[in-house]
């Protein structure tokens, strides 16, 4: 209640009188019944607050015994009376709290919203208002419901506004957020994630798993679920180690292991970390299993290229350096000639093989790249033959010196020349069959010195008892049988 500490000086109505009669008859009533404990008098300059003996059964008591703050407030927000639990959370007795402003007891921003709060209730005029509020206490953030409705203590005007804890809930909310979104990742990572508990026990699986390990894994511990061999480690590392290791608080980078009974993955690289909530106590950890089995495979391809290469290349340079010593043309000019020839052969073969990453190579192709200045007066008959790469340098070589010879002397010397390339497995199948047979150019007959040229043709296919080559000098034209040793023909590639 306010009243004041002298009399007006200045006459009232009888209908003025009669209401404050009405107003101290209602304050005695409210404090003979217990309803109020406290009265605000109002002085010249200011306000003084007198508690009353005899209410603490009143609403005090009741206050006292709600489980979150509370405080009665008067008209401008000073406090009238707080509970134990408020006067904790300020960290401030109650006989240093009272007639004071409740909101200077706050951090300027939870104050400016408890200002909001109070205006709120106010323009309200019924019912309560709230707001949550965030404040540092003990070292810690904690959540808060603030509340407040007007209050009417006999007939003094004021508030009631109450705090709520909602630590626990706040948290609830953020730890259920957190793992719905952690489930999310792991159901979206493109690698294979498993979650484990304290005890080394499987909780949660992503899809990526099922390519390592396709059983029932949810609760049985990793190293039986998930069966690995660490590579290159001694018996004190294995898979139940690395999990150990992660619970107890040390990561685990990138170790390379072996899944013998995985349907798919079977290289694996496993990192694993340890998993701690909010609270700071490790609860688990999450491991992470790479597939490596496609990587492996580009390295092992890798290596086999890197060799095949270095096989290769000193191949080319034997074969090279053989051309060079038996090109045995009689003057500097005709040598350069051949050989350059010869070696452009070559390296058109392995371009061929390139193109067609050194698999096989079709026999039409090889033979149209050496006649394709010629290809409307050539013919070809026959299978066609997939070559791979030794029997198609060795074919590729001899093409070169039959078409040498032809350009020259033979077939296609004349405007009218054709040549007619057939192709026939042999009867006893060691070898496939090709023909070169020259027709419509100029009478040829058998040279008397026998050239590097002739050797290429008899020799280059002799690697493999079913391979060689026999060259006839007839007078329709020059005719040559090739046999390629099936093996090194593909297979289906001819029927």
């Amino acid at each position: 209640m306010t009243t004041s500490d002298s009399m007006p000086r200045t006459p009232h109505s009888h209908q003025e009188l009669l209401r404050r009669l009405e107003e101290a008859e209602e304050t005695i009533r409210a404090i003979r019944e217990g309803e109020i404990d406290a009265l605000v008098v109002r002085k010249t300059m200011d306000e003084e607050i007198f508690t009353l003996q005899g209410g603490e059964h009143s609403y005090r008591a009741f206050m006292e015994t709600m489980g979150h703050g509370a405080a009665a407030l008067g008209a401008k927000g000073e406090v009238l009376y707080a509970n134990t639990v408020l006067t904790t959370l300020i960290e401030k007795p109650l006989s240093r709290l009272q007639g004071q402003l409740l909101l200077d007891h706050f951090e300027a921003p939870v104050s400016l919203q408890l200002k909001t709060l109070l205006s709120e209730a106010e323009r309200s005029g019924s019912g309560a208002s709230s707001c949550e509020i965030s404040l540092v206490r003990g070292g810690e953030l904690r959540h808060y419901l603030a509340s407040a409705e007007p209050l009417q203590i006999g007939v003094v005007d004021g508030w009631a506004l109450t705090l709520t804890d909602l630590t626990d809930r706040v948290r609830a909310q953020e730890s259920m957020a957190a793992e719905g979104a952690a489930r999310a990742i792991i159901a979206s990572a493109n690698e294979a994630v498993v979650v484990c508990d304290a005890a080394g026990r499987i909780t949660h699986v992503n899809a990526a798993v099922l390519a390592i390990e396709d059983g029932a894994l949810i609760g049985q511990p990793f190293h039986e679920a998930i069966r690995l061999e660490i590579k290159d480690a001694i018996g004190l590392v294995s898979a139940e180690e690395l999990v150990r290791m992660a619970i107890a608080g040390t990561e685990v980078k990138s170790v390379e292991a072996h899944a013998p009974h995985a349907p798919h993955a079977k290289t694996l690289l496993i990192s694993a970390a340890p998993l701690s909530p909010t609270s700071g106590t490790n609860k688990g950890c999450v491991i992470t299993l790479v597939d490596l089995s496609q990587r492996k495979s580009a390295e092992e391809r890798q290596q086999f290229l890197m060799a095949e290469l270095d096989h290769r290349v000193k191949n080319i340079l034997t074969l090279v350096m053989a051309i060079l010593h038996q090109t045995d043309d009689a003057d500097i000019k005709s040598f350069k000639t051949t050989f350059a020839g010869r070696i452009q052969a070559l390296a058109a073969t392995h371009n061929l093989l390139a193109t067609n990453s050194w698999a096989t190579l079709p026999l039409d192709e090889l033979f149209k790249a050496e006649l394709a200045p010629s290809s409307d007066r050539i013919e070809i008959i026959g299978h066609r033959l997939e070559l791979k790469p030794r029997s198609a340098v060795a074919v590729g070589l001899i093409l070169h010196e039959l078409v040498s010879n032809a350009v020259k002397y033979g077939a296609l010397s004349t405007p009218n020349g054709r040549i007619v390339f057939a192709v026939k497995h042999s009867l006893d199948g060691k070898s496939a069959q090709v023909e070169w047979r020259e027709t419509d150019g100029p009478s040829v007959g058998s040279p008397l010195r026998k050239g590097f040229g002739r050797t290429v043709i008899a020799n280059s296919l002799k690697y493999s008892p079913g391979g060689g080559a026999d060259l006839e000098f007839l007078e329709s034209g020059v005719r040559c049988v090739l046999r390629i040793p099936s093996e090194d023909i593909a297979e289906g590639s001819a029927s």
